[in-house]
């Protein structure tokens, strides 16, 4: 009965933390990630540049110059100076806008991801804090239990060893802490949601619906072990690469600038003579005098150190491919081991045969029912743990915010 009422307690802890109509379901939770504060600062960031592209005119600037000679009006000069961009310049310049614009997209898409993997965290943390507070309030009845038990043999039985007591009391007491210890993380993870998830006040995360690891085994089987350079985290740095290789590009082209001004002069004194009246200069830069050559070599550097950072990128998402593949693959073998061998295991055979016997010592009974809980706990454990790294996987190669959008702890869920 005391079991009975712990399970219900948790359970009704679970379903029912809050209420105010409708509930948080895991789906919602996650779809909340779209609205996230964060993504909504840099969204106005992102409809800047799409509002307002950069563009830069073949021209850089216009100069209209006046001059009056003898402070005679009818001895006015007009002139226009035009001062053209290198060249490739133009081309570049707009080269350099779209791949600043996609960037920044891609830098949104990647936050995106990471909000949505800090949600899938945090589900998991609930779920499992939720679960082993669960099965330890049902490990402290058996402590209790067995206390009570150790105290009527150490009234009866004059051999009795008191340390033994003392012993189950010290773990009585420790594991009284520890439930106190997963309650305030229970209610710390839970003011987390509620301060992600806003307007829900129900949490109603599904423990049945979670994604199973052996399932998990065969999801990840065709993950590549070098990530696409369409990689979500791979493409920021691969444009951050382009882009500086565009702006080298750019201040080469500013330099290719031979020709400095056009200049075209109208003499009012010469009015009669339109032949006269109107003069044409040119001016040119002469090429082996280069005054900005530093700034070239500064853009030049850039541009290798982010191809350096991109191919360093691509390296350790490639070796965090493999170390997560391969530490799922044992993680989900040893499960696979614990789950085959509880039907069969000595506590399980043990406890449902002594349940059959009468005069069978109570705290036999509750020594197997302790490493029945234990085993479950570490069973649990380790099946939370492979989801986690799931979801680390998922983000690193690139498909955790792939569209359309999936649920990729529940077997269907598909958003």
């Amino acid at each position: 009965m005391r079991i009975f009422l712990l399970t219900f307690i948790t359970a009704f802890f679970l379903s029912a933390t809050f209420t105010n109509g409708e509930s948080l379901t895991l789906e919602r939770f996650l779809a909340t990630a779209e609205k996230d504060p964060q993504l909504q600062n840099h969204s106005e960031l992102l409809e800047y540049l799409e509002a307002s592209p950069e563009s830069t005119p073949y021209i850089d600037r216009i100069e209209f110059r006046t001059e009056t000679e003898e402070f005679d009006i009818e001895k006015q000069k007009y002139a226009l100076r035009f001062y053209p961009r290198g060249w490739g310049e133009t081309e570049l310049s707009r080269k350099i806008s779209e791949i600043t614009g996609a960037a920044v997209r891609t830098e949104h898409a990647s936050l995106f991801d990471t909000v949505l993997q800090n949600r899938y965290v945090l589900a998991l943390d609930f779920l499992e804090t939720l679960s082993l507070l669960n099965m330890n309030k049902m490990l402290l009845a058996v402590y209790e239990d067995e206390v009570s038990v150790l105290k009527k043999m150490s009234v009866s039985d004059l051999s009795f060893d008191i340390r033994t007591l003392v012993s189950a009391e010290d773990r009585y007491v420790a594991l009284q802490l520890e439930l106190v210890k997963l309650e305030n993380n229970v209610s710390g993870i839970i003011e987390k949601i509620k301060s992600i998830a806003g307007y829900y006040e129900d949490i109603m995360f599904d423990e049945e619906k979670l994604i199973e690891p052996e399932a998990i085994g065969e999801r990840i089987q065709d993950i590549q072990p070098v990530p696409s350079p369409d990689n979500i985290h791979l493409r920021c740095q691969l444009l951050k690469t382009q882009l500086a290789e565009s702006r080298y590009q750019f201040e080469e082209a500013k330099n290719k600038k031979y020709l400095n001004s056009l200049n075209v002069e109208y003499d009012s004194a010469k009015e009669g003579k339109a032949d006269k009246a109107v003069s044409v200069e040119l001016g040119f830069n002469l090429p082996f005098v280069n005054s900005d050559r530093e700034d070239i070599n500064r853009r030049k550097r850039t541009w290798f150190d982010e191809k350096l950072k991109y191919e360093e990128e691509k390296r350790a998402a490639s070796e965090k491919i493999m170390s997560l593949s391969a530490s799922l693959d044992r993680l989900i073998r040893q499960h696979r081991i614990l789950v085959s061998r509880k039907p069969e295991s000595n506590a399980e055979i043990s406890f449902r045969k002594y349940m059959k016997m009468e005069g069978i010592n109570p705290l036999t009974l509750l020594k197997i029912k302790e490493s029945i809980l234990e085993s479950d706990m570490r069973l649990k454990r380790t099946a939370y743990l492979i989801r986690r790294q799931y979801i680390e996987l998922m983000s690193i190669s690139g498909r955790l915010s792939e569209k359309p959008l999936k649920n990729w702890l529940e077997v269907r869920g598909q958003r």
